[in-house]
């Protein structure tokens, strides 16, 4: 039975991610249990271009912590709650 990191691996692989960028999500993805996957590999197979979304979310993350920048830190916030608040309004 495949898992969902493997069903993750398989889509991020048929994505326009560089293989950079595929090896970070997958390190990132590593750590969480199976259970924990699931959303994603769901989320991932119905729409795709979540994976881009999510590669530049943790890149953009990635970029605020180490530059120590508390206001590029919460603009990133802000952008999600919006996000959130959009998908919600979609169901």
């Amino acid at each position: 039975m495949e898992t969902n990191f493997q069903k993750i691996q398989q889509l991020l692989s048929l994505s326009d991610l560089s293989a950079q960028e595929r090896d970070d999500l997958l390190v990132l993805l590593s750590g969480a249990t199976d259970d924990e996957l699931e959303p994603l590999a769901l989320l991932f197979a119905e729409d795709s271009s979540w994976i881009r979304k999510i590669s530049q979310n943790y890149k953009a993350k990635q970029a605020a912590f180490t530059g120590g920048s508390k206001a590029a830190w919460m603009e990133l916030l802000k952008q999600e709650e919006y996000l959130l608040q959009d998908m919600a309004k979609e169901k």
